[in-house]
């Protein structure tokens, strides 16, 4: 999952280095910052009708 997410931070140009967006991956991850962006996600698409 931190390699997929540090990459996706590289080529966005958020990271200057893949190993740096691996680290910032996971240290979104570790801090529990991404658990809490994926539930507001979930109850977004929840609440949403289409």
């Amino acid at each position: 999952v931190q390699l997929n997410a540090g990459a996706a931070i590289y080529v966005s140009g958020l990271a200057a280095t893949l190993k740096e967006g691996v680290a910032k991956a996971d240290g979104v991850i570790a801090s529990g910052a991404a658990k809490t962006k994926l539930d507001q996600l979930i109850s977004l698409s929840n609440s949403s009708s289409i």
